[in-house]
């Protein structure tokens, strides 16, 4: 089973990956995508997948994910049920917790 985690925070994309390399002593890999545009990866091997991405469609500039519309940028954290928890503490305050799912 993974959890799935999404966080959704008010500042640019840039901003962000910048707060969260920067918090969590990590390094984003810059990726585009049809759907997405301009969105940051990092995994570490085949179990941790965080993810950065925009939530305006490219090509409407509407929301991607209209149920959390008023956040520009989107984190997705994707782990293991049975790893540790990634600590995201540092986070706090910036990034605000908008689902949990174990799949």
């Amino acid at each position: 089973m993974k959890n799935y985690k999404t966080y959704g925070c008010k500042l640019s994309i840039e901003t962000a990956r910048r707060e969260v390399e920067s918090r969590l002593s990590l390094t984003f890999q810059e990726r585009d995508s049809l759907y997405w545009g301009i969105y940051f990866l990092f995994k570490e091997g085949e179990a941790i997948r965080l993810e950065l991405k925009g939530n305006v469609d490219p090509f409407d500039f509407l929301p991607l994910r209209s149920e959390f519309a008023e956040y520009p940028v989107l984190f997705y954290v994707m782990q293991p049920s049975s790893f540790a928890e990634i600590d995201l503490s540092p986070l706090e305050g910036t990034f605000d917790l908008l689902e949990s799912r174990l799949l």
